[in-house]
């Protein structure tokens, strides 16, 4: 579940905030982009097939981001700063990581996680 709603959703904030920084012709674009993601946000919660185009969508804004935080973490002096953008690059790009990374440390725990684990 939480692959079908972060990526989407990780978009729709990233463009919100290109469109909150941009001025011009770029400022209307990332607007017009912002509201077919919502769009498509808002159909992915109604139906669930629609969560690939909401992803693809959000993923444009998302890769402007995530190059954004690429750029200020190699620029940080500080490593808690560095540590804390690619944390949440991290999050944003494989957001079901800590539920992988405890089905593999102790998979008969983690079972319960997933009803199709049991299988």
């Amino acid at each position: 579940m939480l692959r079908m709603i972060v990526p989407p959703l990780a978009g729709l904030w990233a463009a919100f905030h290109l469109w909150q920084g941009s001025t011009g012709w770029l400022r209307r674009f990332w607007c017009e982009y912002f509201a077919i993601a919502m769009g498509a946000f808002t159909l992915s919660l109604i139906w669930r097939e629609w969560s690939g185009l909401a992803a693809a969508v959000g993923a444009v804004p998302l890769g402007w981001m995530l190059r954004d935080w690429r750029r200020r973490t190699i620029t940080a002096r500080n490593a808690s700063q560095k540590a804390l953008l690619a944390g949440m690059a991290l999050a944003i790009a494989v957001p079901d990581l800590p539920f992988a990374a405890a089905r593999i440390v102790s998979p008969a725990q983690a079972s319960g996680l997933w009803p199709e684990a049991a299988d």
